[in-house]
């Protein structure tokens, strides 16, 4: 059938000039793809309207709830946590069943479910920068460069169509949906001071170690698939581009997960004086004027107001 006897049977298309129907035959045989401007994807948009009625409903549950007297400030920051937990678990969760993907075994619905992992975690991130009232540099740095390399990776991969490349980006997001246990630390030490430092201990050994293998995988399984790859030589230059990308995008993540381990482990040895404090403090006989005392918790909500931002 040609364009014309096609177009035909568009409704009202006969009221179309020939140069008219030229234009909507375009619309036709578009095919969109991640770096089409025009495109207009329903999922990012329910997803981040996902987002605002959780952060929401967050905010609420913990301001009545939960503790009424933190700060907007701190509730937001609560807040962030609480999505993190969930949203980066599903995506670790959906990283995990892709598992065939990472061992050279291609599948169709691995490929599409990596496609969700990097929408659920650019835009989670996209977010939190937008949300949260204040962010340390390193941590901005760790959100622009995932969000920097998921695009840049999906890319690279719709243009060259190589399952290699899709596996070491997929290892890769390994540095942004394994810090569950960071960030339940966190929450529980605004909320649950008890428990915080030793979650959060726990999470500065799980979270680098993790981190520290999935880097180690990520090179390996590149080292080895420049072996093996033959691109097509028009992919050349993005393969090569890939290759330079990736693996110094690897270094800046795990960078940023130093100085996130560093900064949760004072959060968490704080947290633990703390307690040692309080557990002494019947046997202590308190001096000083209410000055010196207003002036002391000061100085504690300052140190944690900016050691939370870092995290």
């Amino acid at each position: 059938m040609s364009p014309s006897a096609a177009l035909s049977k568009i409704p009202h298309s006969t009221d179309l000039t020939s140069k008219q129907l030229s234009e909507v035959q375009k619309w036709r045989e578009e095919i969109p793809n991640g770096t089409t401007w025009s495109l207009f994807t329903t999922n990012h948009v329910i997803y981040f309207l996902a987002l605002y009625l959780m952060s929401k409903t967050c905010e609420r549950i913990i301001r009545r709830y939960i503790n009424p007297n933190l700060s907007l400030y701190h509730v937001k920051n609560c807040t962030t946590y609480v999505l993190e937990i969930i949203w980066t678990t599903i995506a670790l969760g959906l990283q995990l069943s892709c598992y065939r993907l990472m061992t050279r075994d291609f599948n169709y619905r691995d490929y599409q479910v990596a496609q969700i992992i990097g929408v659920i975690l650019i835009d989670l991130y996209i977010f939190e920068l937008l949300y949260r009232p204040v962010m340390r540099i390193p941590l901005v740095m760790h959100h622009f460069t995932t969000i920097f390399l998921v695009i840049y990776g999906s890319f690279i991969v719709t243009n060259c169509e190589n399952i290699d490349l899709y596996a070491q980006a997929l290892i890769l997001l390994f540095q942004a949906s394994t810090e569950q246990s960071t960030f339940i630390g966190l929450l529980f030490y605004r909320v649950l001071r008890s428990w915080s430092s030793w979650v959060l201990f726990f999470s500065v050994f799980q979270v680098f170690a993790v981190k520290f293998g999935a880097l180690i995988w990520c090179y390996v399984y590149w080292g080895k698939s420049r072996t093996y790859v033959l691109p097509n030589k028009d992919h050349e230059p993005l393969i090569t581009g890939f290759n330079v990308v990736y693996p110094a995008g690897g270094l800046v993540l795990f960078g940023t997960q130093i100085w996130s381990t560093y900064v949760v482990w004072k959060i968490a040895s704080r947290s633990r004086r703390d307690q040692r404090e309080l557990i002494r403090a019947p046997e202590i006989k308190l001096e000083g004027s209410f000055e010196s005392d207003s002036t002391k918790n000061q100085s504690i909500s300052n140190f944690e107001m900016e050691q939370t931002n870092m995290v």
